[in-house]
């Protein structure tokens, strides 16, 4: 097909405006951050209903979920406190993840049930992870049934550190579930290593048939020597790792592991790709590890980290999202991340191969406008928009972007050069910046935003 000119644009050197305006979409474009939420304590994540777009649930560390509706912060969802004992440091109630069919009526399957990952010190010092599925009350996905608690399983935790916790359910259906090495430090029991333990891993388990659990076939240890429930091993402190889903999605997974006195590191993991060795305690991030024994670091099998952030600059990573919102288009497909610690929030281009692997194109610092606080999480809503939890201050912030939808070129004007940009993006379907309402197409509905837009 070739467009006729358009009036408004007779006379635009496309072709001029084509290298640029690729350099500036490789590179990102700016961020700021505005509040959402207030009044919480030690938020650790927020999770989207899956099936109701203005209800998301905040999980609170010393044992609360509470219920958000329409961006307002309500009463409780559920309350554990009680199981969990001591709360403080990396203990608590860790995660959160819900059956795909969460809430509706007839779905049937376990379309009333959610699973959380909790500590427990009532029978030890060092508590244990206990991973649990709870139920909402008949005819109110709003409101948990406190007697339908069903625990799958309890993991020892040898040291009160790295336990990890966090859930997540995956586009494949199944339940993700992040495990620490089991703490202190230097993993002195070498778990991440053992594929006999769970300690140090990525399980995945299938939550599908309940009452209890199954352990996928296609799990990288079934039928073999190692745990059924093993996805992935050779981790330190996974720290939140999601899913790229979305429009123009890969479903990969990227993961932020927390380094020990180096390195903080983020690993990527296409589709489908189990069984993958992250290398802990052979190595830390890109570097050998001094403590480890009996392990290669120049050992080929170990997977290489997408990128690492020395310390200090990080000091304890918070794993993101890969963007595929609506209105921030010039980030859509980079992945944003932050740190506890430092307060920094970066977000990484990714190039991806024909077989799915990534690597880094650029990096792109958003801290002076988003970060500066204790990034517990990032969250995602129904419309792929992102969000920064604050631990410390109890707050939880939107990253919004500080130019119009269709000012493609970021010069705070939406005009001609706009208009040239879309023009050169007409049909396309690969998500890029001329495509204002994401739904994976480049046409007259896009064309029609920009209009709106048009101007200062």
């Amino acid at each position: 097909m070739r467009l006729a000119c358009l009036p408004i644009v007779c006379g635009v050197a496309l072709g001029g405006l084509l290298a640029p305006l690729q350099a500036i979409a490789q590179n990102g474009a700016p961020v700021s951050k505005e509040v959402y939420l207030t009044g919480l304590f030690h938020p650790l994540d927020m999770v989207q209903h899956p099936n109701n777009p203005a209800v998301q649930f905040v999980v609170q560390q010393s044992g609360q979920i509470r219920i958000v509706q329409n961006g307002v912060l309500g009463g409780f969802f559920l309350n554990v406190s009680g199981l969990i004992g001591d709360s403080t440091g990396e203990r608590g109630l860790l995660g959160l993840a819900f059956d795909p069919s969460y809430g509706v009526e007839g779905a049937g399957g376990c379309s009333d049930c959610f699973y959380i990952d909790h500590t427990s010190t009532i029978n030890g010092a060092n508590g244990a992870t206990n991973i649990v599925r709870y139920r909402h009350v008949p005819g109110n996905p709003l409101l948990a049934d406190p007697a339908s608690r069903e625990v799958l399983f309890t993991i020892a935790q040898p040291f009160p550190n790295h336990n990890g916790g966090h859930l997540e359910m995956g586009p494949d259906g199944m339940l993700y579930i992040g495990m620490g090495d089991g703490g202190l430090g230097n993993d002195p029991f070498e778990n991440a290593q053992n594929i006999n333990v769970p300690l140090g891993k990525i399980l995945r388990i299938d939550v599908s048939s309940a009452p209890g659990f199954t352990n996928p076939p296609d799990n990288p240890f079934v039928g073999v020597a190692g745990d059924d429930r093993i996805w992935a091993f050779g981790v330190r402190n996974p720290w939140k790792y999601t899913f790229d889903t979305g429009p123009c999605g890969s479903n990969a997974r990227t993961m932020g592991d927390v380094g020990q006195d180096a390195r903080e590191e983020l690993d990527y993991e296409p589709a489908g790709a189990s069984g993958r060795n992250y290398g802990w305690d052979c190595v830390e991030g890109d570097l050998p590890h001094t403590g480890d024994v009996g392990c290669d670091p120049n050992d080929p099998s170990l997977q290489p980290p997408l990128f690492v952030v020395n310390q200090p600059a990080a000091q304890s990573i918070t794993g993101g999202y890969v963007y595929r919102g609506k209105s921030m288009p010039l980030n859509r497909g980079r992945y944003f991340f932050g740190d506890f610690i430092t307060g920094i929030v970066q977000s990484l281009g990714l190039d991806i191969d024909q077989n799915g692997e990534a690597t880094v194109a650029n990096v792109v610092d958003h801290s002076a406008t988003a970060g500066g606080f204790n990034i517990s999480g990032f969250a995602r809503d129904a419309d792929g928009e992102l969000y920064l939890l604050d631990y410390s201050g109890g707050r939880v912030f939107k990253l919004v972007g500080q130019f119009k939808t269709a000012d493609t070129n970021i010069d705070g004007v939406v005009n001609g050069s706009d208009l040239a940009a879309l023009l050169t993006q007409w049909l396309d379907t690969g998500c890029g910046n001329a495509d204002m309402n994401n739904d994976e197409i480049v046409n007259g509905s896009d064309l029609a935003i920009l209009l709106t837009q048009w101007g200062p």
